[in-house]
């Protein structure tokens, strides 16, 4: 039986070669197919071409479909709805505040540091080869219009990740009200192997959903180690009739990053969502005060990104030039900058932009100061400023924050 497997960023045609076998008689149901439906072309949605394995089972059962999947509608079929190319990734940007689960939006990955989703809209088409004074040609018989949701969970503290699929059929034609068998498996590029497989084969129909998943887990090894790496979704359709089958691969775009920089022990995000931290006033007002004040005065941070740095003497630097062991400190009181040491925006990339505000206890730095050039510094309380560098660590690590990453800050 014949498959040609195709990964593809999105659903895509299984294309397959040309067809000429003997004559044989055109069925009264072919001949009585609208002509508008007769259709013979390169590719699913106008008309698949078979290979000579496809040609030789065709042959053999000449009442045999072929069934395959399109994200294009079927030509000259009134009724069906021209879905949009393909998914596309976002460009990184700032997300809201208090996003915390993605969206699944149709046309574009939908993304945070966890997860990714997408819609993709497409077709199961059945074709039935058809012989006429020596030609042959694929004839459309039914389609079942369906709409697939591809998510991918990262698994921040775990070697691994996740993929589900979810194929709801809409409305069908012809054949298609039969509907299709539906199974799949997971497999990936880049540095991992496909683990755990939840995708046995199930009726699609009309009104129902099927579903299925399947787990990846990264190879990186050792510690201090990154490694990247792409999730694919493979469902097999096959006819409810006889049928020669089509394999359909949904390769998840956005790529997996998995570490072992932030903890020996390897966990997994998306780079390309943009993070945010929060920085919550009611625990830390005066750290509150400080970084909303240099905000408020030009420096990056809220709509422009800081940028995280690993390089021990760059963070080092930073420290000493805005918050200098010789700048005398108030009793139960510890220096705080921004923007912070362990970004490359700190002090030492602008050694002479420091400024400072009304209540801070830096008089060996001016007020009044803006722009985005510079820095601040501020005197606050010392266990609140031990406290919330402890949280800006835990940020790090859950988001898997790597050398040269950007992210936001936000106070609330």
């Amino acid at each position: 039986m014949f498959r040609k497997p195709l990964v593809a960023t999105t659903v895509v045609a299984v294309t397959v070669a040309a067809v000429g076998f003997g004559v044989r008689q055109l069925s009264a149901e072919a001949a009585a197919a609208p002509e508008s439906i007769r259709v013979s072309a390169d590719d699913c949605a106008t008309g698949p071409r078979l290979s000579p394995a496809a040609m030789r089972e065709a042959a053999r059962n000449p009442e045999s479909r072929i069934v395959c999947l399109s994200q294009q509608p079927p030509p000259g079929v009134p009724g069906t709805r021209t879905p949009p190319g393909p998914p596309t990734i976002p460009a990184k940007k700032r997300p809201a505040v208090g996003i915390t689960a993605v969206d699944c939006p149709q046309g574009t990955w939908g993304i945070i540091r966890s997860n990714v989703c997408t819609v993709i809209p497409g077709y199961i088409m059945t074709w039935k080869n058809v012989c006429l004074n020596g030609i042959c040609e694929p004839w459309l018989v039914g389609w079942l219009e369906v709409s697939s949701t591809l998510r991918s969970d990262a698994w921040p503290h775990q070697r691994g990740w996740v993929i589900n699929l979810d194929i709801r059929a809409l409305s069908a034609w012809g054949e298609g009200k039969d509907g299709s068998f539906i199974r799949g498996d997971v497999n990936c590029s880049g540095a991992c192997v496909p683990k755990i497989q939840g995708f046995p084969k199930q009726l699609l129909q009309v009104g129902k959903v099927v579903s299925g998943y399947g787990s990846v887990s990264s190879t990186v090894e050792g510690v201090g180690q990154v490694a990247k790496a792409q999730g694919i979704m493979n469902i097999d359709i096959e006819g409810v009739r006889p049928a020669i089958p089509g394999r359909q691969g949904f390769l998840v775009d956005p790529e997996v990053r998995c570490d072992t920089i932030v903890s020996t022990v390897a966990g997994c995000v998306y780079p390309q969502a943009g993070i945010v931290w929060d920085l919550i006033s009611d625990l830390y007002p005066e750290i509150a005060y400080n970084v909303k004040s240099a905000q408020n005065s030009g420096i990056v941070g809220h709509d422009v990104p800081l940028h995280r740095t690993l390089k021990g003497n760059l963070d080092f630097q930073n420290r000493q030039i805005s918050c200098n062991p010789n700048v005398p400190r108030p009793i139960g009181k510890s220096c705080d900058e921004y923007p912070f040491a362990s970004t490359y925006e700190g002090a030492a990339k602008f050694p002479n932009g420091g400024r400072t505000f009304q209540g801070c206890d830096r008089p060996d730095l001016p007020t009044g100061v803006t722009g985005p050039y510079g820095w601040s510094a501020c005197m606050v309380d010392k266990d609140d400023n031990d406290d919330q560098g402890g949280d800006l660590g835990t940020f790090y690590w859950r988001n898997h924050v790597l050398d040269g990453d950007d992210f936001y800050v936000e106070v609330i």
